[in-house]
């Protein structure tokens, strides 16, 4: 079975270079979006990657691809300006992009955990 939608992921690890992944099951290309965390095997374990562009081909054979675990936002955390900027920052300093990213993003986000609810701000006009 071949797959037209491949995701480009930058996974964060010491590593200079991205992934590319087959996208989970049950997703269609219609919901992913650059900017978008997904939950992918990585070694042994699963990390939390984020989603840079979706691809038609990729340098390996598609059947030795592995398939994305979850796809944790409904809507881009990154917008283009912000991805090109940590994309930039990652290339100028030789710093693998995984690992930019990840740093850009709070603890919670790193860990592959929903945003913190704004129920209750922490301040109030007085």
């Amino acid at each position: 079975m071949r797959t037209s939608v491949l995701l480009r992921i930058a996974v964060p690890a010491p590593i200079h270079s991205v992934f590319d992944y087959l996208p989970p099951r049950g997703v269609g290309p219609e919901a992913l979006q650059p900017g978008q965390r997904l939950m992918v095997p990585f070694g042994r374990g699963e990390r939390c990657g984020l989603l840079l562009e979706l691809v038609t081909e990729s340098e390996v054979e598609q059947s030795r691809l592995k398939r994305a675990l979850e796809l944790l936002d409904y809507e881009p955390l990154l917008g283009p300006e912000e991805l090109g900027l940590l994309l930039w920052a990652a290339d100028y300093y030789r710093h693998p992009v995984g690992e930019v990213i990840a740093a850009a993003l709070p603890l919670r986000l790193r860990r592959g955990k929903a945003p913190a609810s704004h129920g209750r701000p922490g301040w109030k006009l007085t």
